[in-house]
C-alpha cells in the first residue's frame, strides 16, 4: 500500500512537471507571437523600400527634430552669454535680452551682416534715437566668435578720468561697443575728444580686436563734430558706415515694459 502511494504520487509530480513545461511553451509561443505582431505592426508602418516620398518625408521629419534641437541649444547658449554679458562686462539688460531675438531693423540686419576684417576693423551704426541700434550692436556682440567684449556709452566714458587706469584698460580689454556717441555733454576744453581720439586709435592700431560705435550724429556732421583730422583718418581707413533713418522700433519686454 505504501509502495502504491508513492508511485502514485511520482506520477502526480511528473504529471504536474508536464504540466508546468507544457504552460511555460504556450507562454513562449504567445510571448513570440507578441513580438512578432509588434514587428509586424513597425514594418507596416515603415515606408515601403521603393516610396521615395515616404522616405523623404521621414528624412525630413528628423532633419526637422535636429534643427530644432540645435535652435534650442542655440537660444541656451546666447542667453547664458547675455547674462553674462549684463552681469560682467556692463551691457544694457533690456538690449540685450532684446539682442537674443532682434526685430529685422536696418541697423540689426546691417550689424549682423558685417564681418570685422583687418582693414575694416571698425563699424558706426548712424541714425536717430529709438531705431535699434543698441540692440544692433548688441546682437552683432553675442554672435561674434570675440570672446571678451565690453560696452560702455559715451557719456560714462567722458564721465571716467582719464587718469583712471583699470576703467581705461577694462575699455580696451577686447572688442567694444561704444554706445550714443553723441549725447555726451559738449565738452569745451577738448579733453573728451582727446580720449576718443586716443580709444579709436588704439582699436586702428589693433585689427584684429573689433570696435563698434552707435551715434546720432550723420555723417556729415561728424568731422565737424569731432574735429580731429587724425581720428578721421583712422575712421575713414578702417572703418565700415552705415547710416539709417526711419522711426523707433521699440517694443515690449518682460512683462510689458518698455
Amino acid at each position: 500500500m505504501t509502495k502504491l502511494r508513492v508511485i502514485d504520487q511520482a506520477d502526480e509530480q511528473e504529471a504536474a512537471n508536464e504540466r508546468a513545461a507544457a504552460a511555460r511553451r504556450r507562454g513562449e509561443a504567445e510571448a513570440s507571437e507578441d513580438v512578432g505582431e509588434v514587428l509586424s505592426r513597425a514594418m507596416a508602418n515603415a515606408p515601403a523600400l521603393d516610396d521615395d516620398a515616404a522616405w523623404a518625408a521621414r528624412d525630413a521629419e528628423i532633419q526637422a527634430a535636429r534643427d530644432r534641437a540645435t535652435a534650442d541649444a542655440e537660444r541656451d547658449r546666447l542667453g547664458k552669454r547675455a547674462a553674462a554679458f549684463v552681469h560682467d562686462h556692463g551691457f544694457p539688460e533690456r538690449a540685450a535680452m532684446l539682442a537674443l531675438a532682434p526685430d529685422k531693423t536696418k541697423p540689426v540686419e546691417a550689424a549682423l551682416a558685417w564681418a570685422p576684417t583687418p582693414s575694416k576693423n571698425i563699424l558706426v551704426l548712424s541714425g536717430d534715437q529709438g531705431i535699434g541700434k543698441t540692440v544692433a550692436a548688441c546682437a552683432l556682440a553675442l554672435r561674434s566668435k570675440f570672446q571678451t567684449w565690453r560696452y560702455v556709452r559715451a557719456p560714462t566714458f567722458q564721465a571716467t578720468s582719464r587718469f583712471d587706469r583699470a576703467s581705461r584698460e577694462d575699455f580696451t580689454a577686447g572688442a567694444l561697443v561704444l554706445d550714443d556717441l553723441g549725447v555726451e555733454y559738449a565738452d569745451n576744453k577738448g579733453s573728451f575728444l582727446a580720449d576718443l581720439d586716443e580709444l579709436v586709435d588704439f582699436y586702428y592700431s589693433r585689427p584684429s580686436r573689433p570696435l563698434v560705435i552707435t551715434t546720432n550724429v550723420a555723417g556729415k556732421d561728424f568731422g565737424s563734430r569731432y574735429k580731429s583730422e587724425r581720428m578721421m583718418g583712422r575712421l575713414r581707413e578702417a572703418a565700415v558706415w552705415r547710416e539709417f533713418g526711419g522711426a523707433q522700433c521699440l517694443r515690449p519686454v518682460r512683462g510689458g515694459g518698455r
